[in-house]
């Protein structure tokens, strides 16, 4: 029997029946410290310390350092070790983050961003900014007939309150830049044709709505071209503008053009005021009215005509040449001969007359000689 001990010591039998006092580190024990509700650790091969796990009975917390799942060697506040998959409860908050800072609704497979309570499959509460770098492309996956809709929020029902306006707007240009430029294109074709570009208005239960263009919402300004990204007027057709409406309204053609009109109309184009006609353009018998809808020839004027000034004197007549072009000309006649005052006359020809001398036309005593 050992005749000493050694405090907070036991006594170790060495196997021959000699008993020694030993502490529990001398006997090849367990040793350490930890703090209370705080997961240990060991510090070595047979001793403990304080981990960084709390675990009070109801939660469990890492109050330093990283959480690794397959790794340990974890280089952010929770990292995975390789590809992983996290299951979750079915619920509509079956993991939220920051009270709908994002939010994973596994009841109706949702998404929310700003919202506990996402009503599409992603539904944001705010506003979306794209980064900078590179172009950026929203786009469905390759499949035939799928639709991208963009739209504004409706409207309550029986409310009466307008449904939501849809903006498009390039990004502004800061100082002395170019502002961005809108452009909406149809889908091309290696081998078919390429798509349209539709722009129209729903129809309304009590009236349609309408298309504006040169309207930023604001304010209304610019030009509109069409073959033209240079339009010299408030709209112009053409690739350098041949064709040209001003704010006012008047029209001009700025180089050589063809009109195209309804092959079989008698008012294929037709000018008016209200319901005076004042230029047809009959295309079914090739005729041009003026003042008219119903010309019967060539040209049939409604009205009277007059010609501008002619060269020659005021004697001239009007008549047309071997071309069929109308010329100003002198007076004449077909008829032709000569004969002296008072002598009667006789035909010496189809169109010549002839004066004889035998016989005389007296005026005043109106008798032969």
């Amino acid at each position: 029997m050992a005749s000493s001990h050694t405090t907070n010591g036991f006594l170790q039998d060495d196997g021959s029946g000699n008993l020694s006092w030993q502490t529990i580190a001398g006997a090849g024990g367990v040793t350490g410290t930890g703090t209370t509700n705080y997961v240990a650790r060991w510090t070595g091969t047979s001793a403990l310390g304080t981990g960084v796990l709390v675990d009070n009975g109801t939660n469990v917390g890492l109050l330093s350092g990283n959480l690794g799942i397959g790794t340990t060697n974890p280089t952010s506040s929770l990292t995975f070790g390789s590809a992983a998959t996290v299951g979750l409860a079915s619920s509509a908050q079956a993991l939220n983050f920051q009270s709908g800072l994002l939010d994973l609704d596994t009841t109706n497979s949702r998404v929310g961003i700003g919202t506990t309570a996402p009503t599409a499959k992603l539904e944001v509460t705010g506003d979306i900014t794209l980064s900078s770098g590179a172009d950026r492309v929203i786009s469905l996956a390759s499949s035939s007939g799928n639709v991208l809709t963009i739209r504004g929020s409706n409207g309550v029902s029986g409310g009466g309150t307008p449904g939501g306006n849809l903006v498009l707007q390039a990004g502004n240009s800061i100082t002395a830049g170019t502002g961005g430029s809108v452009n909406i294109s149809s889908g091309s074709s290696t081998s078919g044709d390429s798509g349209n570009v539709n722009i129209g208005v729903a129809s309304g239960g009590n009236q349609d709505g309408h298309i504006t263009l040169g309207y930023n919402g604001t304010r209304f300004g610019g030009n509109v071209g069409i073959g033209t990204s240079a339009p010299s007027a408030l709209l112009s057709v053409g690739s350098t503008s041949q064709f040209q409406i001003n704010s006012s309204g008047n029209f001009t053609w700025t180089g050589a053009a063809t009109a195209t009109i309804a092959s079989s109309s008698t008012t294929a184009l037709n000018f008016k005021n209200g319901v005076t006609s004042y230029l047809d353009f009959d295309t079914t018998n090739s005729r041009v009215g003026i003042g008219t809808t119903a010309p019967t020839v060539k040209l049939d004027v409604n009205g009277q005509v007059r010609v501008g000034t002619l060269s020659g004197t005021a004697s001239n007549a009007l008549c047309y040449d071997s071309s069929n072009i109308l010329t100003p000309c002198a007076a004449s006649s077909s008829l032709s001969g000569s004969g002296t005052s008072g002598q009667a006359t006789f035909w010496s020809g189809t169109n010549t007359l002839l004066g004889d001398n035998s016989f005389f036309w007296t005026i005043p005593i109106r008798d032969w000689e």
